[in-house]
């Protein structure tokens, strides 16, 4: 029956978090990693440290990652 052909399966978006270097010491260079996935993301990734941002990575291929030393 045409009530059976399809079945829907809701699909979620996860993002893992890391970071090179933690902890870090001053003015040494620390790399963010932001992996997402779900369906086919794309876009950029803003990083913050708690409401000031650092930067922004583009993802590609479901990862963004921005490296910063301040």
């Amino acid at each position: 029956t045409p009530a059976s052909q399809f079945t829907y399966v809701q699909s979620g978006t996860t993002i893992a978090l890391s970071s090179s270097q933690n902890p870090s010491s001053f003015a040494q260079p620390v790399t963010f990693v932001a992996i997402v996935t779900g369906s086919s993301p794309t876009g950029s990734v803003l990083f913050r440290d708690g409401g000031v941002p650092l930067g922004a990575g583009v993802l590609s291929a479901g990862v963004a990652t921005l490296t910063s030393s301040s």
